[in-house]
C-alpha cells in the first residue's frame, strides 16, 4: 500500500505539546552536571575543585532574568558556546536574580556544595523570584527512551604536549561530555622509555571512560625511535609499542570506544634542509602510516590528522607556528576531525 503524505513539513517538535515530556520550570539537569569542578573567571572553562559542582551548558534567552536556589558562580556564553562574562558567587547568591547579556545563548553555574548546597535540590528557572523546587523535565514514554541516543559521558585523552595543551572543551562541548581527562605529558613518546612513555603509563588512567583517544608519534620521530617491524611486540620501537598499547587498552576497556590519532604534520624549521627527515632518515609520514597499519590489524578507528589537518610548510605560521605545536585554529581543525570520527561510530 502506498502512503502519500500531504502538507507535512520538517519542523521541530514542541516539547510542551508532547505527551512524553513532563515539562517543569527547572532548567537544571543534575544528570549532566560536572562533579568536583569550578568555572574559571577569565575563560569560563572548568577545572577540578572539590567544593563545587558545575552545570552543563543550559540554553537561555538574552536580556532575561534567571534565578537559582543555590550559591555559586555564573558564566554566560554565546551561541557558539564562547565565553562572554562571569558573575562571582558573592553576587550570584542563592535566590538572587541574574540577567543574561544581550548576546547570551547559554549559561553555566556552579553549586557551592562546601556550604551545604547539593545538585539533588538545585533549581534554575526563568524569572526574578524563586519558586518551589521541581525535578528537571522527565520522560514518560518507553518509545522515546528507546529512540533517544545515549550520550557519551567521559573521555580520556592520552598523549604528549600536543594533548597536554589541547583545549579539550572543543571536543567535550560537541560530544556533550560531562568529564574529560587530560593524560598528556610533554616530551613523552608513545614507545617505552621505562618511565613515562604512553605505553608505560596508560594503565594508570581512570577506568570509567566511555571513549579513549590516543595521539602520539611526534616525539618518537623527534627522538629517532626505531619504527620496528609489523610483527614486533617490543614496546621500545614504535610499531611494537602500538601493538602493546592497543592490546593493553582493549583489555582495560573491553567494551568502550578506543580511537587513535596519527601524529599531526610537523614542519620544524631545523628540518627544512633535510626535506623533513630526522637524523636517522625517518619521515613523519612513516609514523602516521605505522599508526594506521597497526590499528587496522585490531580494527581500531583512526583519526588521520597527518593526512587531513590541512597544513604544510607553506602555511605552518598559521597552524603550527613553532613547526610542531598547533595554534588555536590548528587545534580547532584537529578537534573537528576527532568529533567527526567519533560521531561516525
Amino acid at each position: 500500500m502506498d502512503i502519500i503524505a500531504r502538507g507535512l513539513s520538517k519542523r521541530p517538535v514542541d516539547v510542551e505539546k508532547t505527551t512524553f515530556f513532563n515539562v517543569t520550570r527547572n532548567l537544571f539537569n543534575k544528570e549532566t552536571a560536572e562533579i568536583d569542578t569550578i568555572l574559571g573567571s577569565t575563560n569560563g572553562y572548568t577545572s577540578t575543585h572539590t567544593s563545587h559542582d558545575t552545570s552543563d551548558f543550559i540554553e537561555i534567552k538574552p536580556n532575561t532574568d534567571y534565578i537559582k536556589n543555590v550559591e555559586g558562580h555564573v558564566a554566560w556564553y554565546d551561541e557558539n558556546k564562547e565565553f562572554i562574562s562571569f558573575v562571582n558567587q558573592s553576587t550570584a547568591q542563592a535566590n538572587v536574580k541574574v540577567t543574561s547579556p544581550s548576546n547570551a545563548k547559554f549559561i553555566r553555574f556552579t553549586i557551592r556544595k562546601s556550604v551545604g548546597y547539593t545538585i539533588d535540590r538545585t533549581q534554575l528557572e526563568e524569572g526574578s523570584t524563586s519558586t518551589q523546587y521541581e525535578n528537571y523535565q522527565t520522560l514518560n514514554a518507553d518509545l522515546y527512551k528507546k529512540t533517544n541516543k545515549t550520550k557519551f559521558k567521559k573521555m580520556n585523552f592520552l598523549g604528549d604536549s600536543i594533548i597536554y595543551w589541547f583545549p579539550l572543551q572543543l571536543v567535550s562541548q560537541e560530544l556533550e561530555l560531562s568529564v574529560v581527562r587530560d593524560y598528556g605529558v610533554s616530551g613523552t613518546t608513545l614507545s617505552s622509555n621505562g618511565t613515562d612513555g604512553m605505553v608505560d603509563r596508560y594503565s594508570s588512567m581512570d577506568d570509567d571512560a566511555d571513549i579513549i583517544y590516543v595521539m602520539g608519534g611526534t616525539n618518537d620521530f623527534g627522538q629517532e625511535v626505531p619504527l620496528g617491524t609489523f610483527e614486533s611486540t617490543d614496546p621500545t620501537n614504535f610499531k611494537g609499542a602500538l601493538r602493546t598499547l592497543i592490546e593493553g587498552l582493549v583489555t582495560k576497556y573491553p567494551n568502550k570506544i578506543i580511537v587513535f590519532g596519527t601524529l599531526p604534520p610537523r614542519y620544524h624549521p631545523n628540518q627544512d634542509g633535510t626535506n623533513g627527515l630526522n637524523a636517522s632518515g625517518q619521515h613523519p609520514r612513516e609514523f602516521a602510516e605505522a599508526t594506521r597499519e597497526i590499528c587496522q590489524e585490531y580494527a581500531i578507528p583512526v583519526v588521520d590528522i597527518f593526512a587531513n589537518a590541512g597544513w604544510s610548510k607553506n602555511n605552518r605560521d598559521i597552524y603550527i607556528p613553532d613547526g610542531v605545536h598547533p595554534s588555536k585554529i590548528g587545534y580547532e581543525r584537529i578537534a573537528n576531525l576527532i568529533v567527526s570520527k567519533i560521531n561516525e561510530l
